[in-house]
């Protein structure tokens, strides 16, 4: 079975539904054979085949449990990121209350998870808290699998019938996740976490009160339990109306059980707890739409409690591990109350600076940081400065000095110190990206940016950077042109004629916004015409080599053919060695559909650039633009003003004739082509009664040889759908 061929798999997958059992057993035997390992992984080349047989093995429960173990095997094999195809997704459809495919019992699957979670080995361990968040979903049921097996007849799998059914699932699953909570090892965090994530679920769907509340004491009763207090103020702001006095009353016990006390639960809390929470913690929601109020009011608290923990020493010291190891924007705050009541800042500042020196680098966070340099900011600038100064070649934060940087307006002090962390590169280059964000550059003067930018543009990736930079800075409504100073525009000349348009087979949809922005403003004028050509002269080379696709690029494209035409039809249409297959792909093919970057060039440029060489011209441009567009007055196809201008002035209409058929049929398309050639022969029948007889003649061959294209498309469509039709009894 390992050395399958796609019929030898087909052959199988046909007749496994005649035997499940014999099929199970012929899987097992090669999965447990020499090159079993081989076999349960990816290396095999119809594993994902195998793991949806074993999916529609599982749907039996007396084979679930094999068909399981076998499908974890799979799993195991797989990296956690894998997002091709991945086992794990199949597997997890097994575990839910609804639509899991298979009628195996609680208990089997209970089984399953419960030997993944106590085993010694860490991904089984990940795996089974994965199936275990499958079994305590309670919202929102869908399913992207076939339940369809053969000629046998298969339901959705099991659903619970009664509430008692219903009852019973969740007791069991939330058992095993309380146990888990309770066991002290390692893993007690996650399961602590699972059930708080999946605790408003469970009450207000699943309705299971009792036994969330005894959960709910058993973990208080061990530990605080903040995340389940999070948990359950969202129950009560956002589900309680629809709630009777019991349950209200139940809730409210809870809440009240769970509610931080003590300083330390109150800073893990409002600091350190999950972010995406943060509305949930305010004692007084008011009104529930104003999320802003809310936000604040929980900033504000967050401030209150780091202040108290800056005078608390106890507190202080047990937290600072998580303090540093933490993300979450909260510890903006908290940091801005350590610096706001601490009696030695500079004490408490290498309190933190020390323990993030423990704390292993690919954990380390800085957001206390910045909160207690903004604080400082503002509260003791003596201080701030003299750390920023100290922070420039500091060997263990120096590496994030730009983001400290951001913490006050950068003055002419900051700007200097910019340069100096350059200068000296200890803080990696993509930092200096944050001084696009949160509008911190707008308080450096536009020569002083350039002079930053031409710096960053010497470092390795700076281009990236600077291209951040300047597009937030020349970011603004598209009717718009902000006076810059010359030495800024003349960056972003630089950066656009430099860009070198890597070889990544990939979209770069942000990149050529960015791009287009900073195009918009640089490239518009006389003086960015050598901009103009360095950029189209280095996107044409691009092209040709197959380096990118011009659909990467559309924004990009519109701008340099709006701010610089003639530059624009000169190098792509012009002298360049763009052959004509790869001119066709690169507008009209590109942008079928689309705004076509040559479409937004006018009528009097297109025919002025075309007159200085007609014979060449005027075929080249009629070979690149999209000719025709549907009438907004009739809903029909019509010919673009543009085409009849060419056509009064080409010299060789019949090239032109050529190039206008070429665009008439579709490089792809949907549904049929036959279809789509008859409503679009109607653009030369439209010219059968121009008054120049060439174009009459040249129309209507056009036009016959047209239908004739039409007629041997239908014939073949025909013939094809009849195949498709065919069946044997």
């Amino acid at each position: 079975m390992c050395n399958f061929n796609s019929l030898g798999m087909e052959v199988f997958k046909n007749i496994a539904p005649v035997s499940p059992e014999m099929a199970l057993e012929a899987i097992e035997r090669a999965a447990n054979g020499d090159e079993g390992s081989r076999f349960t992984s990816r290396e095999n080349a119809h594993y994902h085949e195998f793991v949806g047989l074993l999916r529609h093995l599982a749907y039996d429960p007396e084979l679930f449990y094999r068909s399981a173990k076998l499908i974890c095997r799979y799993a195991l094999s797989e990296d956690l990121e894998e997002n091709h195809n991945p086992t794990r997704g199949v597997l997890k459809s097994l575990f839910y209350i609804y639509l899991s495919g298979t009628h195996a019992s609680v208990e089997a699957r209970a089984e399953i998870i419960e030997e993944l979670v106590n085993s010694a080995d860490q991904d089984k361990q990940e795996l089974g808290l994965f199936l275990l968040d499958a079994t305590l979903e309670a919202w929102h049921f869908t399913s992207l699998h076939d339940f369809a097996f053969g000629a046998r007849s298969r339901d959705f799998g099991y659903q619970p019938k009664t509430r008692k059914e219903i009852i019973h699932w969740y007791e069991v699953f939330v058992g095993i996740c309380t146990r888990l909570a309770l066991s002290g090892k390692p893993l007690c965090q996650k399961g602590r976490k699972l059930l708080s994530d999946s605790f408003r679920g469970l009450w207000t769907k699943g309705g299971i009160f009792e036994i969330l509340e005894t959960s709910a004491k058993q973990i208080h009763n061990q530990e605080a339990w903040n995340d389940g207090w999070i948990a359950i103020r969202g129950i009560i702001r956002y589900d309680s109306k629809g709630f009777n006095k019991d349950i209200l009353e139940r809730l409210d016990r809870i809440e009240k059980l769970l509610k931080p006390r003590d300083l330390l639960e109150q800073a893990r809390t409002f600091a350190i707890s999950n972010e995406h929470h943060t509305f949930d913690l305010e004692e007084d929601f008011g009104d529930t739409e104003n999320v802003s109020s809310g936000w604040k009011r929980v900033q504000e608290t967050t401030r209150k409690i780091g202040s108290q923990v800056a005078q608390d020493t106890d507190t202080l010291n047990t937290l600072l591990p998580e303090l540093v190891s933490t993300h979450n924007t909260r510890l903006h705050s908290f940091g801005k109350g350590l610096a706001d009541g601490c009696s030695d800042k500079q004490e408490l500042w290498q309190l933190l600076r020390t323990q993030l020196g423990k704390t292993p680098s690919e954990k380390r966070q800085i957001g206390v940081f910045m909160g207690f340099l903004s604080s400082c900011a503002e509260t003791d600038p003596i201080f701030y400065n003299s750390t920023l100064d100290n922070l420039i070649r500091d060997d263990l934060l120096g590496e994030w000095f730009p983001l400290f940087q951001t913490t006050s307006t950068i003055d002419e002090r900051g700007v200097k110190r910019l340069h100096e962390a350059l200068d000296t590169g200890k803080a990696k280059i993509h930092t200096f990206q944050y001084l696009a964000y949160g509008r911190v550059h707008e308080s450096i003067s536009d020569d002083d940016l350039a002079d930053l930018l031409r710096k960053i543009l010497t470092k390795e990736e700076g281009i990236g950077v600077a291209i951040k930079i300047l597009t937030m800075r020349f970011f603004g409504p598209k009717e718009e042109f902000r006076q810059h100073s010359k030495r800024l525009i003349e960056v972003g000349r630089d950066v656009l004629s430099t860009y070198p348009f890597p070889g990544e087979r990939r979209r770069h949809n942000n990149l050529d916004y960015d791009l287009a922005i900073i195009g918009r403003i640089c490239l518009h004028d006389n003086e960015g015409i050598n901009a103009a050509k360095a950029v189209c002269n280095h996107f044409a080379e691009a092209i040709i080599n197959y380096n990118i696709y011009a659909f990467d690029y559309p924004q990009l494209l519109t701008t340099m053919a709006l701010s610089q035409p003639l530059t624009f039809l000169e190098i792509f249409l012009g002298e360049y060695e763009i052959k004509d297959y790869q001119r066709r792909r690169m507008f009209f093919e590109a942008f079928q559909g689309r705004d076509n970057p040559i479409n937004q060039i006018s009528d009097n440029n297109l025919i002025s650039w075309c007159e200085t060489e007609p014979e060449k011209r005027y075929p080249l441009v009629a070979s690149a633009i999209q000719p025709f567009s549907e009438s907004q007055e009739t809903g029909g196809l019509e010919w673009k003003p543009i085409v009849f201008s060419i056509l009064e002035k080409a010299p060789d209409l019949g090239v032109v004739f050529e190039n206008l058929a070429d665009a008439i049929r579709p490089t792809s398309w949907g549904g049929s082509l036959a279809d789509i050639l008859q409503k679009r022969c109607v653009l030369f029948q439209s010219l059968y009664q121009h008054e120049n007889a060439e174009i009459r003649a040249l129309a209507k061959a056009h036009y016959s040889a047209l239908q004739e294209a039409i007629k041997r498309e239908r014939e073949w469509e025909e013939g094809r759908e009849s195949k498709r039709n065919e069946t044997f009894e």
